[in-house]
């Protein structure tokens, strides 16, 4: 506006181009304008000692010149290019920084490296999240974290974190303890690898007392996730935990070694975690008969607690329970058998009540019938 009002330096024309009025007022905008650059202007000043005191200090704080000329600018009320302040440092030999550490200061200056630090090591982000989080390179950040004596995780390391959804607890289990997860995973889940780092067991149940009994103990090893399936008042229980300590349970689809050479503790532990799966325990009014009854199609499984129970003076027998393509109605649909279904079964009162004083059984329904079976003992 200034520079096209200047062009009018005959101001008969500016009165003929806008008339009177507009002329004068276009004058006074002349004036004011003039006014305030000439009064409030940044005045030249040469670099004292205090100025340049502070302009080193500012250098020495991570600031570049650009920075510095602004602020000193600001604070001292001069006009200062930035090319003036670097000569300056040129003229007194200040030390300067070459053009790698330039470029590295521009690239960091932003970084919090602290929180950078704590976040990597602590909450273990990946560089690649760290990078997205802070505006910055992956290299930048691999640089920081060396620079400070952390130890950079290898790609795999890395990987799992990165696709790491749960928190996978690093358990170490007695024998016994894994004994009766054997039992449990043989008697009614499925065990498979999902991943390099990640175990999963997976079972579809209908009897609330399991699907509590899964959920309350899983949930102290690893990630639990129970949803309805389309089957009415059925319900599948997912459950992942660490491989690194419950890679154990891969081999438990055939546990034949655990149950001929453990300890009889280790095998009692199997046993109350196949009872609890797939086992019953019951009192048959009509004849005042005890018994504890274990299902599976396995029949080597079986015929290897048998031998086993032996040893032990027990005298249980197997029988065939169904046969394979049969079928069954239960809970109003139809279940085939795909393969022969056997049973081992104990059915004499002192062998089933030593039997169930050394069971450490954690299926509540089983525990009542073996509390049950007590109390009868004793009448």
């Amino acid at each position: 506006m200034f520079l096209r009002i200047l062009k009018y330096r005959d101001y008969s024309k500016l009165i003929k181009k806008r008339g009177p009025n507009l002329a004068f007022i276009t004058l006074k905008k002349i004036y004011i304008y003039l006014y305030y650059q000439l009064a409030y202007r940044k005045q030249p000043m040469k670099l004292n000692a205090v100025i340049l005191n502070e302009a080193t200090h500012l250098y020495t704080s991570d600031k570049n010149f650009k920075e510095i000329a602004s602020i000193l600018g600001k604070k001292f009320g001069i006009t200062i290019s930035q090319e003036g302040i670097r000569k300056r440092f040129v003229k007194l030999k200040i030390p300067r920084r070459t053009n790698s550490e330039a470029v590295k200061l521009a690239r960091r200056k932003h970084l919090p490296t602290n929180q950078i630090l704590d976040l990597y090591q602590n909450k273990k982000l990946s560089l690649r999240k760290l990078a997205k989080r802070f505006n910055s390179s992956k290299e930048t950040l691999h640089k920081i974290i060396k620079e400070n004596n952390l130890e950079v995780r290898e790609n795999e390391v890395a990987t799992r974190l990165s696709n790491l959804r749960y928190i996978k607890p690093k358990i170490n289990l007695d024998s016994n303890e894994k004994a009766y997860l054997i039992g449990l995973v043989k008697g009614d889940l499925t065990a498979y690898a999902k991943s390099k780092y990640t175990l999963r067991l997976i079972t579809n149940s209908t009897n609330k007392e399991f699907i509590n009994l899964l959920k309350n103990l899983l949930k102290n090893y690893g990630h639990v996730h129970i949803y309805q399936t389309k089957v009415p008042r059925q319900k599948c229980i997912l459950a992942d935990f660490d491989m690194n300590y419950f890679g154990f349970l891969l081999w438990a689809k055939k546990p034949y070694s655990l149950i001929s050479s453990s300890k009889n503790s280790e095998f009692l532990s199997f046993l109350a975690g196949l009872i609890d799966a797939e086992g019953s325990i019951m009192f048959k009014k009509s004849n005042k008969q005890y018994v504890i009854r274990i299902y599976n199609e396995d029949i080597i499984l079986l015929k290897k607690v048998k031998a086993r129970l032996e040893n032990l003076n027990y005298t249980p027998y197997i029988y065939k329970n169904g046969n394979k393509g049969e079928t069954r109605f239960y809970l109003g649909k139809i279940i085939v058998y795909n393969k022969d279904y056997y049973a081992l079964q104990l059915s004499k009162k002192d062998e089933i009540l030593r039997l169930l004083k050394n069971l450490k059984l954690r299926h509540p329904d089983k525990i009542k019938k073996q509390n049950f079976l007590f109390q009868i003992a004793k009448k």
